[in-house]
């Protein structure tokens, strides 16, 4: 029976670096595109040297490379919506590299920076249009398709790049299909987020056999890359209707189930919880230093009168 997903997604222990980091900070050739000339910084383990070479890329180790590998299914079910909400700066994006691994690719190479915008607008946008989806939000929806006046259906926008290749990106696209009901926005916008679940999180994935405790075979999925991995987190979030909450302190999401986490929980892990309990207790007793009374500064942290007291009485240690 197939009832396993799992990944090992290397990250490189001394982490990237944006070729040129620290030199010249000269920039690579975009390797998708070398005809073009355009050139774009792409991020590179920090171990590696990355030459140019007319139009392709070659790495030479400049000594071997220490990695740690992780299970983002396991680790981090809600990756796929931290990825979504990422800042698309140099900064942002090396930071999010060296704590989860490169967007495409193994250890030793990395996308290029518009390939990592293009990734974090495509799942955001992907997010939104489920969302629309569950909401009946037909807004968002004709952010993405529409029928013209003769009532001809085109799409528009990163999520159609790929099914349009060639075509401006703020173009309408016509895809040729017949068989949508004229107007039925909600039909349309579902098979522009299938088609991008398929192809997104579709290649790099390997079948492995595994055998169970009881000697019993079963069947599991590797996914080698990490954007494949988030694109399969969306598609599981989407078809077990998982719910998410923002964590109070670090404001990251995370899953809401029987499984994982109780349902009034407000926070992502317990060093979150534990490190926003204590700075609740310290402003606790700056209030009452600056002479609110306890009643007022319960209402503040969101706490009671008796238990404010009692940080008051052992000054928030």
């Amino acid at each position: 029976m197939l009832n396993i997903m799992f990944a090992r997604i290397r990250v490189p222990v001394r982490g990237y670096r944006w070729h040129g980091e620290g030199d010249d900070r000269r920039l690579v050739y975009d390797v998708m595109q070398p005809a073009t000339g355009k050139e774009e910084p792409l991020i590179i383990p920090a171990d590696k040297t990355h030459p140019q070479r007319l139009g392709y890329i070659t790495m030479k180790a400049t000594g071997p490379i220490e990695e740690r590998r992780y299970d983002p299914f396991k680790k981090y079910p809600a990756l796929f919506l931290w990825f979504a909400d990422l800042k698309a700066t140099e900064d942002a994006i090396l930071e999010f590299a060296n704590k989860y691994g490169a967007y495409s690719g193994d250890a030793t190479t990395g996308p290029n920076l518009t390939e990592w915008t293009e990734a974090i607008t495509a799942m955001r946008l992907a997010i939104e249009l489920w969302g629309s989806l569950a909401d009946r939000d037909r807004k968002v929806m004709r952010q993405h398709c529409r029928w013209d006046a003769k009532g001809r259906f085109s799409w528009k926008g990163p999520l159609a790049l790929r099914y349009f290749p060639g075509q401006p990106r703020d173009s309408w696209a016509t895809p040729g299909v017949k068989d949508y009901r004229p107007r039925d926005l909600s039909q349309a916008a579902r098979v522009l987020l299938d088609w991008n679940l398929a192809w997104r999180a579709g290649p790099h994935v390997s079948l492995i056999p595994i055998r169970l405790p009881d000697t019993s075979l079963t069947l599991g999925i590797e996914v080698h890359w990490l954007a494949q991995v988030m694109w399969r987190q969306l598609a599981l979030a989407i078809v077990g209707d998982k719910q998410y909450r923002q964590c109070e302190y670090c404001g990251r999401q995370f899953e809401l189930s029987p499984q994982l986490n109780r349902a009034d929980r407000v926070f992502c892990k317990d060093s979150c919880r534990v490190t926003a309990y204590r700075i609740r207790k310290r402003k606790a007793v700056k209030l009452r230093e600056e002479g609110k009374t306890l009643r007022q500064i319960a209402k503040e942290v969101n706490s009671d009168v008796p238990t404010v007291k009692k940080w008051i009485d052992g000054k928030g240690k």
